[in-house]
């Protein structure tokens, strides 16, 4: 049954090793793209790999158009984010300091003390962004006229780019695309709110990844940063990590009679290490998630402002607790920078007048798939401390949509002993502490 329905079952090491041995590697626009956003270091391993693998890679007409369609744009983008993100850094030590007006209110938190190192490295990070956007100018401005990341591709893809459509045929696609839009078959459905013929890129580009395969009978390994669910099924609806959609892989099948299989550019590059017997690189690996992660997001800037939001969300919602706490247990004792027997350091312990330790902890999450494997390392740390204390770990939420999404997001996935209590929380229109769920 297994080899009838390929898109149902994960790929064996077995599978994994034939393709790194046999098949054609095709890269999707973005990969192409993402040299100008990579490191150096990353920039070099990726062209390395291919340089290795050149004799069986190949690029669908489709890819390379967009890649000449949009090449000049994000250079631009690159350069463009060193005034963005510095206007961000600016933004950021405004933010922390309005949280000085806590110190006023909560003695026990030393705001003046957590926000002066962060102010003072964001200061210097802005200095020295200032410092290398006149660099950035004069590589952007040698890149237009001289694009050596440009060369390269066209080096390794000469005689290894496909046929383009004819018009005819073109029309053609478009009607079937908006077919598949409408039965949301993948991909491209996820494109279909664009205005422009730039929505149906994705059809395009797969129905020629399909006929290439039909062609040479050989199977895919498709490298494509763009993890959107039309391409792979999320974390949550897999095995624990973004995986190649089943529609696709058996469409392939069902086509060409051939094996396909989807990294995304960061797994690319790691499994490469493995396959292809590299010096393994964290950095590399790292720089490539954070790329893959940035596109997938919509942006740096977009990510750094959700971050500052929910940890300026995550103390107005601590402060707010703290005065429920105090009307609520008046006869209690909240210290500050508590230290365990064993050690452990706590930001925020309530000891009742029976002895009680509860230990408050503040767990701002982003909304991505890291943010139970975060949770999940500090419970573990916890978990080591012998002494008899309670854990309270609040989940900063913006209202109560926001609340339910992250309750649900977090939900029978969080595994932790009675002493643990994990509330979603937020505050309603009056400012006051308000408890949506309780995980799990």
């Amino acid at each position: 049954m297994e080899e009838l329905f390929p898109g149902f079952y994960d790929r064996t090491e077995e599978e994994l090793s034939m393709l790194w041995q046999e098949a054609t590697l095709v890269l999707d626009t973005n990969m192409l793209l993402n040299v100008y956003r990579y490191r150096e270091k990353t920039s070099e391993r990726f062209f390395k790999i291919l340089e290795q693998l050149q004799e069986r890679i190949w690029i669908p007409h489709q890819a390379i158009y967009e890649y000449q369609n949009n090449r000049l744009d994000v250079i631009g983008q690159q350069l463009k984010v060193y005034g963005e993100v510095s206007k961000a850094l600016k933004s950021s030590q405004a933010t922390l300091e309005v949280l000085e007006y806590l110190k006023e209110r909560h003695r026990f938190i030393k705001i003046d003390e957590i926000i002066e190192d962060p102010i003072r490295v964001l200061a210097e990070a802005n200095k020295k962004l200032t410092e290398g956007l006149q660099k950035g100018k004069q590589d952007f401005e040698s890149l237009k006229v001289s694009d050596i990341y440009r060369e390269r591709i066209t080096h390794l893809f000469q005689g290894r780019i496909g046929e383009p459509y004819k018009r005819d045929r073109l029309l053609d696609i478009y009607r079937q695309a908006d077919k598949r839009f409408e039965l949301q078959i993948p991909p491209g459905w996820k494109d279909k709110s664009k205005k422009t013929y730039g929505k149906y890129g994705d059809v395009i580009l797969w129905f020629q990844l399909l006929d290439y395969a039909r062609i040479h009978n050989k199977p895919i390994l498709f490298i494509t940063d763009d993890v959107k669910s039309d391409w792979f099924l999320l974390a949550q609806e897999s095995n624990g990590k973004a995986s190649p959609r089943p529609e696709l892989v058996q469409e392939m099948y069902e086509e060409a009679g051939v094996l396909l299989h989807i990294y995304p550019g960061y797994e690319f590059l790691e499994q490469a290490s493995k396959f292809l017997s590299l010096t393994r690189e964290p950095s590399i690996s790292e720089d490539a998630k954070e790329v893959s992660a940035i596109n997938s997001e919509g942006g740096l800037i977009e990510k750094l402002g959700r971050g500052l939001l929910t940890i300026v969300t995550g103390y107005k919602i601590l402060t707010a607790l703290v005065d429920l706490l105090k009307k609520k247990y008046p006869d209690s004792e909240l210290e500050y920078e508590h230290l365990t027997q064993d050690g452990w350091p706590l930001d925020l312990v309530m000891i009742e007048t029976d002895g009680t330790k509860t230990a408050i902890e503040l767990l701002p999450v982003s909304g991505d798939e890291g943010d139970l494997k975060i949770i999940m390392e500090r419970i573990q740390d916890l978990s080591d401390i012998t002494e008899p204390i309670k854990f309270k770990m609040i989940i900063p939420a913006d209202n109560i949509p926001h609340a339910s999404k992250i309750h649900t997001m977090l939900k029978n996935k969080i595994r932790a002993d009675e002493r643990f209590s994990i509330v979603v929380a937020y505050l309603d229109s009056y400012g006051n502490y308000r408890e949506y769920r309780t995980i799990p």
